[in-house]
């Protein structure tokens, strides 16, 4: 949190972003606008705190549910929590969603599209998620499912998408639990991982302007 310009104490890092506490050192010089790396410290922190609950989630419970569909739910809702902290993490740092793909750069996507395409070769829920999403969204999941490039965080928007609305589930469309859950947990690990690649490289910038300004 932000009180007059600086980041509130707190009893616990666990769980924040890679090179967090470097952000205590220039906060007020990022709320006065000194620097380009982030919008403002408000933002920061709502960011930081949508990071810290994916960050730190394991699972949810479901009393009756079978623990296969248990299990594939919790991996739906860690893809929710996620890609929040993904929005809000452009919201932080200024960034369209149609400019996300910016952040890809330095990460071998299609590696990581080429585990999911062996998890479930048939695309079963990706073909189950085309029937509810927008036509930018679904030329993306198109583009996946044919092996052609495309932009790999629509990935976790497509499901986050899907599932909100109430039109994904675990075997929606014929699709098998296990390998929903095993998809949901390699787009999470993968998101996590550019995010913060991204706020690594925003914290070193941050710490470059600010040693300029001496």
């Amino acid at each position: 949190m932000l009180f007059g310009g600086f980041v509130k104490a707190r009893s616990s890092m666990v769980g924040y972003p890679p090179g967090w506490e470097k952000i205590s050192n220039h906060a007020q010089n990022v709320n006065d606008g000194a620097s380009a790396c982030f919008k403002d410290m408000a933002s920061v922190n709502r960011f930081a705190a949508r990071y810290r609950v994916a960050k730190l989630y394991t699972s949810c419970s479901f009393e009756g549910m079978t623990p296969l569909l248990s299990d594939g739910y919790s991996a739906l809702m860690q893809v929710m929590l996620v890609y929040s902290a993904f929005e809000f993490w452009l919201k932080a740092i200024g960034l369209k969603k149609s400019q996300s793909h910016t952040l890809l750069r330095v990460h071998d996507t299609e590696a990581w599209a080429g585990e999911i395409r062996r998890i479930d070769p048939q695309m079963t829920m990706y073909k189950h998620c085309l029937n509810f999403l927008n036509s930018k969204h679904q030329n993306e999941i198109k583009k996946f499912i044919k092996s052609e490039p495309f932009n790999y965080i629509c990935l976790a928007a497509s499901i986050r998408h899907s599932f909100a609305h109430g039109f994904l589930s675990p075997n929606g469309g014929g699709a098998d639990p296990e390998c929903v859950k095993a998809i949901c947990s390699k787009v999470t690990n993968t998101m996590m991982i550019i995010i913060d690649s991204s706020f690594r490289e925003r914290i070193e910038l941050l710490c470059e302007e600010m040693e300029s300004l001496k």
